[in-house]
């Protein structure tokens, strides 16, 4: 495993600060957006209808046969717009009157959609969307605190959240049973400046990191143990969190570049290719997201006016 991926034993640091979650000013949502350009043509950036902004990394899921991207707005409140392959149906705010500090994430578990993010506070709080309507914001059982947007995946019949903690060691908490169980260091001793990106296969649970020297970074979790720390292949750097997706038997890997341009690298059968840049000349001022439906691969990003964009290419 590389040197500069640090190592340590300290459990993830509580935080203590008195700023509470849920905020207090409601904001109007956006009325629906029309019919858009956005992820319906391949290999070319568009703006994801709705006028939305964001000062952060976005956040993207696929939830029954629809496409959710989240974002944290320039008020901090957390607002998604849902692409059902035809239409966006504009910006809302997310039920709950939750705010962040950083980008939210979300995955799809036995028919809900759960939504993570940073509080206001630093600690990790989760929402629930059962179809019709949101659980509302509690605090992830076990007392983490994150500097950094969280991540979260579905794995082997619950779900996984990691986080890069304050002393930027990565964290994990599983949620099974209906109810989260504590965190624990991932082993190997890796520690991240950004967020984490996580995805399943089957049995397999990946987590990927930017390392303390800016390359990328993996550890894959199969057989009840993790393999370790160890660089993607192809030389990758960024500045930003790393976004992963899973398809199949392949892993699609998505960053921001040195140059701010948006790279991938793709995984198959745990063998990686080499990065290349991803077509249309795109650029994000964050870290992209990633998801895979239907054999393409979805990317949202921030761009540099703070706009949503979001492009498709073949997974």
């Amino acid at each position: 495993m590389s040197t500069t991926i640090r190592r340590g034993a300290r459990q993830l640091a509580a935080a203590v600060l008195a700023t509470a979650l849920v905020g207090a000013v409601s904001v109007t949502a956006a009325a629906a957006a029309p019919a858009g350009p956005a992820l319906t043509r391949s290999a070319v950036w568009s703006e994801v209808p709705g006028g939305g902004a964001t000062p952060d990394a976005p956040g993207v899921t696929t939830h029954g046969d629809d496409t959710w991207v989240f974002v944290r707005g320039t008020d901090n409140r957390i607002y998604r717009n849902i692409f059902n392959g035809v239409t966006w149906t504009g910006w809302a705010e997310v039920s709950g009157g939750g705010a962040t500090l950083s980008g939210p994430t979300a995955a799809s578990h036995n028919g809900q959609l759960h939504l993570l993010v940073r509080g206001t506070d630093s600690r990790i709080y989760a929402n629930r969307y059962s179809g019709t309507t949101w659980s509302g914001w509690g605090e992830i059982a076990g007392g983490g605190a994150t500097p950094d947007a969280p991540a979260v995946a579905e794995f082997d019949g619950g779900l996984r959240a990691v986080v890069r903690g304050t002393d930027n060691k990565i964290y994990i908490n599983e949620f099974a049973d209906g109810a989260w169980g504590g965190w624990a260091e991932v082993p190997g001793g890796g520690a991240t400046l950004s967020g984490p990106a996580a995805a399943s296969q089957g049995r397999a649970l990946t987590v990927a990191v930017r390392g303390a020297d800016n390359r990328i970074y993996t550890n894959r979790y199969q057989g009840n143990r993790w393999g370790g720390w160890a660089e993607v292949p192809g030389g990758g750097a960024t500045p930003s969190a790393p976004a992963l997706a899973a398809n199949g038997r392949k892993l699609e890997a998505v960053v921001r570049g040195v140059d701010n341009r948006i790279y991938r690298n793709t995984a198959q059968n745990q063998t990686w290719g080499q990065w290349r840049e991803l077509p249309g000349g795109g650029a994000t001022a964050s870290g992209p997201a990633a998801t895979v439906e239907g054999g393409w691969l979805y990317v949202v990003v921030h761009g540099a006016d703070n706009r949503i964009y979001a492009e498709r290419v073949r997974a």
